[in-house]
């Protein structure tokens, strides 16, 4: 097993012969930060059921499923180490794999990042969110759902936002301040390997109702991919799929994050 991790007996495990594959499937299921209703735990073996019940052609023959972190319950910077310590266990043993990563809470892709800089000291991140999530701090705590592109933002700058429709003052002043790019410009003809992470409230809610903080008039499914059609001559060096919770509508949306995975994985 890898650092940190538990198996999952849903997809197969990796053997041998499959460490160098293309993706690598892990699952955080981590939901302590969580402010309005948790349950986005219950999500990474939810997407993965929902795999199995699509037609996913082979697909399969390109993912190692390494199971799920343990995460430190509570303790959002505990957890991230982990995650951090176990993407570095990852790209020790396959260095060219794609990590794809199933939350859990959006804080996740924090964790993530640290781990790629180390690999890539320069790469852009594209995030599909209905909120740009950089306040400073959330409730007295640095680290958490509400934060985390913040944080990002302190250790890699070069962060387009797509479908985000919802914001404080404080996030809107610094977003103008630091004239962070929305929707298209900077990265879009840049030569730097990208990360797209995926907050699925970034979709409309009528498509994705299963999230705990949906905004209305989100993305469509169709205007997501013409979206990352803009992207895909680039290199993908990560993806993660983050704030999904079953507790509040499990079927029709944990299908729906499986075909928007299953044809992400496609264009990547």
């Amino acid at each position: 097993m890898f650092l940190h991790t538990e198996k999952t007996n849903i997809i197969k495990e990796p053997g041998k012969e499959e460490v160098n594959a293309k993706f690598t499937l892990l699952g955080i299921p981590f939901d302590s930060t969580e402010t309005n209703l948790a349950g986005q735990r219950k999500a990474p073996n939810s997407i993965r059921n929902a795999l199995l019940e699509i037609e996913t052609g082979n697909l399969f023959d390109k993912i190692a499923d390494i199971g799920n972190l343990i995460p430190v319950e509570g303790n959002a910077s505990k957890t991230l180490l982990r995650l951090e310590q176990t993407l570095d266990d990852l790209f020790s043993r396959s260095p060219k794999t794609i990590p794809v990563l199933l939350g859990g809470e959006h804080t996740i892709t924090l964790g993530a990042a640290r781990a790629i800089i180390k690999q890539h000291e320069e790469f852009d991140i594209l995030c599909f969110d209905a909120h740009y999530d950089l306040k400073d701090n959330w409730q007295g705590e640095k680290i958490n759902h509400s934060t985390v592109m913040r944080r990002i933002w302190d250790i890699n700058r070069n962060i387009t936002f797509i479908g985000t429709r919802e914001h404080s003052k404080e996030e809107l002043d610094f977003f103008k301040k630091n004239s962070i790019d929305k929707n298209n410009g900077k990265i879009m003809d840049s030569k730097r390997p990208l990360y797209i992470t995926v907050d699925v409230d970034a979709f409309d809610p009528s498509i994705i109702p299963g999230v705990s903080d949906s905004v209305p008039s989100g993305l469509s499914i169709k205007e997501f991919f013409d979206a990352l059609g803009q992207f895909k001559k680039r290199k993908i060096i990560g993806i993660d799929i983050a704030e999904f919770n079953p507790l509040i509508e499990g079927h029709i949306t944990s299908r729906n994050i499986a075909y928007i995975l299953r044809e992400l994985l496609g264009l990547v």
